[in-house]
């Protein structure tokens, strides 16, 4: 039977010249009977003792001395000294092993992993070259925002070693699940100003119609998939997990999802009818609306930009006319997938640029391209132009193609190809690279060199 000993209780010390046993020291009452209260079980030479403290909780723990040295100590969860033995003697033996198949013998939760990474990449952006550092800080923070938001509420603290290739399945399940529920939730906006550019002394709160939560589709289980395994990557550097405890997880194969593109006719089709709905209503805030999102229209036709931040961010002053043998505009992306970068525009972009100048409230240098008669910064067109597609019917183009908003840079790309425009320079210009265009727009470019590609042959 084990021996029920004190814990925290003095050894008898021996005096060295008369080889007795030195008296104890005097004690204070309370700390006397707190020691003589103290419990545990010495196990193994020592190397597991389970033990109970004094008035404290009922329930017994234990204190397990690892291989590296280092002391893992938690509670049983048992009240009773069998039921804790057991608990106890269970994750000895798992210790020894893991040990000896060359494991971690530490656990690390997964929430600790996630945020070493999340770390690890802000540190790294940091540390990039100046050219480099506001992108590779944005990278970051956009992961770290995924990984807070959806990956350690579901994973928290579970072990590192449960999160396997089935862990993450269910987590895409419960991703899609949660999809499905909000997706038609109103989604809140608080507007500061009235529709004449007067501030109000509290914020309104406007509730907005619903389906704005994308459908998780195949990019997002490739990004999560990969989030997760550079979690484990950074916990094997970081000595958190050997690497043969990095699990096989699934790879999501990546899937084109080829948006349809606009001919010219229906370019011109589509921007004759964003013009002329713009009188069709009396009221001046509807109609500024209604202006704002043709002018998007035409910019994006023109630029090519990604629908989103890329266009969003853009000042007047990123915008520059340059005059010489060939005058164009460049438009000077900020943020973008790829970094700043500048892009190369017609002269058809004056009269578009100047009519934002015509309708903003105060078109400085400083100051956005996309506000609304009060000020108020505006960013969401994609649920306006999808409306005006399905009132033409050109939701889809002739191949059953879904089009959306990024159908004007897919058109964009298309007839710079057609025009036989080179595709190093337009990859540059499209913030691309040319494996990227190549890839996705290989229909269009053996199209356009049939003629070379068929040269000399005779039927």
């Amino acid at each position: 039977m084990a021996q029920v000993i004190p814990l925290f209780g003095s050894r008898p010390k021996v005096d060295p010249v008369n080889s007795a046993v030195a008296p104890e020291p005097a004690q204070e009452p309370e700390l006397a009977k707190q020691t003589a209260e103290t419990e545990q079980v010495s196990l193994h030479d020592g190397d597991l003792v389970v033990y109970r403290r004094p008035n404290a909780s009922s329930k017994w723990q234990y204190r397990l001395r690892l291989p590296g040295g280092e002391y893992e100590r938690r509670t049983t969860g048992k009240r009773t000294l069998d039921d804790a033995k057991k608990v106890a003697e269970a994750r000895y033996q798992e210790v020894r092993w893991r040990e000896q198949r060359g494991l971690s013998t530490k656990a690390t939760p997964f929430a600790t992993a996630a945020e070493a990474y999340i770390a690890h990449r802000v540190r790294d952006a940091d540390q990039a070259p100046a050219a480099k550092r506001a992108a590779r800080m944005r990278k970051a923070e956009m992961e770290a925002s995924m990984i807070r938001r959806y990956l350690l509420p579901h994973f928290g603290d579970a072990p590192l070693d449960e999160v396997d290739a089935q862990a993450v399945e269910r987590f895409q399940d419960a991703y899609f699940e949660q999809w499905k529920a909000g997706q038609g939730a109103k989604r809140v906006q608080y507007r500061t100003r009235d529709n004449k550019g007067r501030e109000y002394t509290k914020s309104l709160a406007v509730q907005m119609p619903g389906t704005h939560i994308r459908k998780p589709g195949v990019n997002s289980r490739i990004l999560f998939e990969r989030l997760v395994r550079h979690i484990f990557e950074r916990a094997i550097k970081d000595g958190r997990i050997a690497r043969t405890e990095m699990p096989e997880l699934d790879a999501t194969k990546f899937v084109r999802n080829r948006r349809g593109a606009f001919s010219a006719a229906e370019q011109a089709k589509l921007l004759a009818h964003l013009e002329s709905r713009i009188e069709k209503t009396t009221k001046k805030h509807h109609q500024a609306s209604r202006r704002l999102l043709w002018l998007w229209v035409r910019f994006h036709l023109l630029t090519g930009l990604r629908p989103g931040v890329e266009g969003t961010t853009l000042r007047f002053r990123d915008v520059e006319f340059v005059d010489g043998q060939t005058p164009h505009y460049v438009v000077r992306v900020q943020q973008g997938k790829t970094g700043s970068r500048p892009v190369v525009v017609d002269l058809r972009l004056k009269e578009v640029i100047n009519s934002i100048e015509a309708q903003h409230p105060d078109p400085k240098p400083d100051a956005c391209l996309w506000v609304k008669p009060n000020g108020e910064p505006t960013t969401r067109f994609g649920e306006g132009f999808k409306g005006v597609l399905e009132e033409l019917g050109l939701s889809r183009d002739a191949n059953g193609l879904l089009r959306t908003a990024y159908s004007m840079r897919h058109s964009f790309i298309t007839d710079a190809i057609q025009r036989g425009v080179n595709l190093s320079m337009l990859a540059d210009n499209a913030g691309n690279s040319v494996e990227q265009i190549s890839a996705h727009y290989d229909h269009v470019i053996h199209t356009q060199h049939a003629a070379e590609l068929l040269k000399g042959v005779t039927s």
